[in-house]
């Protein structure tokens, strides 16, 4: 419930914002104000989200074999949202992770639809 309070008054509040940014900035120069875009909470809650998502999405064997993975590749590296992902397709080859980079990139607060049929 905590979690949940934490996204609703700031992470949500930052997604509907005009100056809304995605999880993974676009550009990092190096400056104090670059530095503020990549430390958000949008970078972190819902950073953090997403890999809850992939967890869900991968089951947790998938997901634990997804982190070894990065984990050999990236150990002591610097290492992006871009190999994350990569690793976690890589070791997960039967499911289609190829939309899942749209979370990396785009601002505000998704809708998602769904539908079923019987």
């Amino acid at each position: 419930i905590e979690n949940v309070k934490l996204l609703r008054e700031k992470q949500f509040t930052e997604d509907a914002a005009l100056t809304r940014q995605p999880i993974r900035p676009e550009s990092y120069d190096g400056t104090e104000h670059s530095l503020d875009v990549i430390t958000t909470s949008t970078t972190y809650h819902k950073g953090a989200e997403v890999f809850r998502m992939y967890k869900t999405i991968l089951t947790k064997k998938g997901f634990r074999d997804g982190i070894v993975l990065y984990m050999e590749r990236h150990d002591g590296r610097g290492a992006t949202c871009d190999d994350f992902h990569k690793a976690m397709a890589d070791s997960n080859p039967d499911i289609d992770l190829s939309q899942f980079k749209l979370w990396y990139s785009t601002p505000g607060t998704p809708i998602v639809s769904y539908s079923h049929s019987f």
